[in-house]
């Protein structure tokens, strides 16, 4: 009878495979490869156009709304204008003038304060530029809403809230939230546009 020959090993016998990577494994293990770092950041621009396409949806909707608003309330006040009857014991010139006078001093104060807001986000949105009589205004790569991309932290992306340019200050800073951070004031040279483009 002739017996299998079988090569018994004891437990120290067995050695265990290396689980030590070596340094050149451990550091391409670390650093994501060219192509996949690429896909994250085309990923995140991805994220941030959404971002702003819902964002200036939005915007449209809320200016639908006001004009919506607006309109009706202007049907109403007109109607009514229309339907007043004066009173027996009171000139008609008092009835007619009275709700006129109460409605155009309303609509100054509400079209002077419709073009204060206007004027100060037009201008923190938009730079005017002045060559002879030619004007133009160009949107500013800060305006409040921009995606920008800090210079320090090219990973780190925020959202502009406000800028502010005292003369004291050598450059405008702007307020920026970065993500998932508390929202700091920083000095415009640190932060770029998203997507970058020349200035």
């Amino acid at each position: 009878m002739t017996r299998p020959d079988h090569h018994l090993t004891s437990i120290t016998d067995q050695r265990p495979q290396a689980t030590i990577p070596s340094t050149l494994a451990q550091a391409s293990r670390d650093v994501p490869p060219l192509a996949t770092a690429w896909r994250e950041i085309e990923a995140e621009a991805g994220d941030v156009a959404e971002l702003q396409e819902h964002e200036l949806r939005m915007r449209r909707v809320r200016l639908g709304i006001g004009a919506a608003f607006f309109t009706v309330g202007a049907g109403i006040t007109a109607t009514a204008l229309a339907s007043l009857r004066p009173v027996p014991h009171l000139p008609a010139v008092t009835v007619s003038v009275v709700p006129a006078a109460v409605v155009a001093v309303a609509a100054l104060v509400g079209l002077t304060r419709l073009a204060q807001d206007f004027t100060i986000r037009f201008t923190a949105s938009y730079q005017v530029t002045r060559n002879g009589w030619r004007v133009r205004a160009a949107r500013r790569w800060y305006a409040p809403g921009s995606y920008v991309r800090m210079r320090n932290a090219p990973d780190e992306f925020g959202a502009v809230l406000s800028w502010a340019n005292d003369p004291a200050c050598a450059e405008p800073w702007a307020l920026i939230q970065p993500n998932g951070q508390a929202a700091r004031f920083v000095p415009l040279h640190q932060a770029q546009p998203l997507p970058p483009r020349s200035r």
